[in-house]
């Protein structure tokens, strides 16, 4: 499937708004943009944000966390080699580490990092400039991002989630090859 630059850049912007939600509303909020245009209702939104926390967050040991480190390094963990590789990534392009206990190659902070490598890319006048960010992005994308993702949307996919949470995962799994596409 592939989506024009606007799309892709608005999924990759509500994609990231719907994996750092912290509650049912601001979840029920990004999902029009990732659905189609639909909406919910409270109960709706409600059951979306059990199954958000069944699946991503906790309490219980989750079948998909959305950090990139479980899937890319020998033993699955938290704030592993691939971790400090992302922050170094971010250092090294004078974007802000995220803060607040959060590991880094957390799946909303890299699709806000994509979100704005390429909006600065297409700002950007200097050859050289948008060069330097285009192969940011690729980076990001092709050797980071398509790394993991597809083991975490199989993880997720694997744990019977709702005809609701499915669309949205196919939504990021679409976002994906759309992104690899535009690099």
């Amino acid at each position: 499937m592939s989506l024009n630059a606007d799309h892709t850049l608005s999924l990759a912007m509500a994609l990231r708004d719907f994996f750092s939600a912290g509650c049912a509303t601001e979840m029920a909020d990004a999902v029009p943009a990732l659905c189609a245009g639909r909406t919910l209702g409270e109960d709706e939104a409600r059951e979306l944000e059990y199954e958000f926390n069944r699946l991503f967050v906790g309490p219980q040991a989750v079948p998909a966390p959305p950090f990139a480190s479980i899937y890319l390094e020998k033993e699955p963990q938290l704030m592993g080699r691939s971790t400090l590789e992302v922050r170094e990534f971010y250092l090294g392009l004078g974007l802000a580490v995220p803060e607040g206990g959060v590991p880094d190659d957390f799946l909303p902070y890299e699709l806000d990092a994509w979100a704005r490598l390429f909006m600065v890319e297409l700002g950007e006048e200097s050859d050289e400039a948008r060069q330097t960010l285009h192969e940011a992005r690729e980076w990001l994308v092709q050797e980071h991002m398509a790394r993991w993702l597809p083991a975490f949307l199989e993880r997720a996919a694997q744990s019977s989630p709702s005809p609701l949470m499915a669309d949205i995962l196919k939504t990021l799994e679409n976002w994906l090859h759309a992104a690899k596409e535009n690099v």
